[in-house]
């Protein structure tokens, strides 16, 4: 944090978000007109970048969302303690794919430049996993 600069809340985290349980925000992203969070109750919130105002709400994983990304086509990939790989579409809020990957505990994920395929990483790891987006 920049000296002088003090926290006043804000889309993702304001003050009142911890009296209504929710649990602290982990990773976010952005896109377009939205700004995405995943949070530590499993849940996914999409944001108004305007008006800071909830989009909707997803009941995404069981445990804690680790990481998310959005790419500019309009998917969200999240990763989660759960060992749960999802893959979301924005566009309709809904989701596109799951899968898991046991025994895990999964910490990572990232859009690859300029596409739909994904990266994966995991704790005590010695791999990334890459995953290619196919047709639904």
């Amino acid at each position: 944090m920049h000296p002088g600069v003090v926290p006043q809340g804000g889309l993702l985290g304001p003050p009142q978000d911890v009296r209504r349980g929710w649990l602290p925000l982990l990773h976010y992203g952005c896109l377009q007109d939205y700004v995405v969070g995943g949070y530590g109750s499993g849940h996914i919130r999409v944001f108004n970048f305007v008006d800071g105002s909830l989009v909707t709400e997803i009941t995404a994983h069981a445990r804690w969302v680790n990481a998310i990304d959005v790419n500019n086509n309009g998917l969200l990939v999240s990763v989660s303690e759960d060992t749960v790989v999802n893959l979301w579409d924005l566009k309709e809020f809904s989701l596109f794919h799951t899968f898991s990957i046991p025994n895990v505990q999964l910490c990572g994920v990232q859009f690859l430049q300029g596409s739909d395929d994904f990266a994966v990483s995991g704790y005590d790891m010695k791999d990334i996993l890459i995953f290619k987006k196919g047709s639904k």
